[in-house]
């Protein structure tokens, strides 16, 4: 804020100048005619390359499995001779890498000026997201597109519905997801149990 506010001030406004042009993510709708009128940009395959690399760090790599461990369990985790204090560390650092390409998305692909305030409630909807997803990066890119054309169809019709109708579906869907999580959760135990007879 005191940045934006004091160094790269724009009178009137609550944003810093444009970025130079050679910095902008490409446009989708450069490319494909369907998605001319679309802000979704070439940050879009960042984000698979992002949640590819976190399935791999998280579920076929040793700092993975301790970092698993560690938010599972932190007394467990200390307790098998990981250094917890350090998967805490590691674990905030890639969730702030994370969320600064959600920021490069915005800044770089959409708006291309950095502006107060755009982040509010990401950390809300991220929690959403990966509740919908089941903790999962695979999931959590189906839930993230999900709640991208809940958010995206929002602005379409916010002359026709009040915008919060947009924030309400999303309740109920998180409201379901809890509900039912059990039952899913033994859904997918069963199916598991049975790919696995069929295997044996």
């Amino acid at each position: 804020s005191y940045l934006v506010n004091s160094v790269f001030v724009v009178p009137a406004t609550i944003h810093t100048p444009p970025v130079a042009e050679s910095a902008y993510l490409p446009r989708l709708g450069e490319f494909l005619v369907a998605l001319r009128s679309s802000p979704v940009n070439m940050a879009l395959f960042v984000s698979f390359a992002a949640a590819t690399f976190m399935w791999y760090l998280l579920w076929k790599h040793r700092v993975g499995y301790e970092l698993r461990a560690t938010g599972l369990s932190p007394k467990a985790a200390e307790y098998a001779g990981i250094d917890t204090g350090r998967q805490t560390v590691l674990a905030m650092t890639i969730a702030g890498a994370m969320a600064g390409l959600g920021g490069a998305n915005f800044v770089l692909g959409y708006k291309h000026y950095f502006e107060i305030g755009f982040s509010d409630g990401a950390g809300f909807m991220g929690i959403a997201v990966a509740l919908l997803g089941r903790n999962h990066p695979f999931g959590i890119i189906l839930a993230a597109f999900f709640f991208g054309m809940l958010e995206y169809g929002g602005l379409a019709i916010n002359t026709m519905v009040p915008k919060e109708l947009v924030n309400i579906l999303q309740a109920i869907v998180i409201i379901f997801v809890l509900i039912f999580s059990k039952y899913l959760n033994s859904w997918f135990e069963r199916l598991q149990r049975r790919t696995a007879n069929a295997y044996a």
